[in-house]
């Protein structure tokens, strides 16, 4: 888990001084989903401790970036009026969810390994995060830049 938070605060430091253009946002944001779930896939397969810090390292980088872009495309499009109820709801799903899998994640390690468990669920986050890629509106959507309100 060290190497995860290191890989964080290695991403979120990246985020802070890189700016990503317009054009290659959409790029960027796929391909640290995509490396990050591959990473989060053989991470619990492998049991070879320098190749599981650099997983857990290259698992933490992308996350931060994936999600920095993410968050910053939500607070550009969002009004202003609007953003503590599109954030509350997002926290909501996000920290809601968590003890509804680790209670299914417990139940289920009882009968199979919780390291294919672990890789199964990273499985299935890539095969989501590679379909909602076919949606055009989420390209439009993290490529977008801030909308304007006709009220100022």
């Amino acid at each position: 888990m060290a190497a995860v938070t290191a890989g964080h605060l290695l991403g979120f430091g990246l985020c802070s001084f890189i700016h990503f253009d317009k054009d290659r946002k959409f790029t960027v944001f796929v391909i640290c989903g995509v490396i990050h779930a591959l990473s989060e896939i053989v991470l619990p397969l492998w049991l070879n401790f320098p190749f599981m810090l650099t997983m857990g390292l290259v698992s933490g980088l992308t996350n931060a970036i994936f999600g920095t872009l993410l968050t910053s495309v939500i607070q550009l499009t969002t009004p202003q009026d609007m953003m503590g109820k599109v954030f509350s709801i997002l926290d909501t799903f996000m920290g809601g969810f968590i003890p509804i899998a680790m209670a299914i994640g417990g139940v289920l390690a009882e009968f199979i390994s919780i390291r294919v468990i672990i890789s199964s669920c990273a499985t299935i986050m890539l095969a989501c995060f590679i379909g909602c890629l076919f949606v055009p509106a989420i390209k439009q959507f993290i490529n977008s830049g801030p909308t304007v309100d006709s009220r100022l």
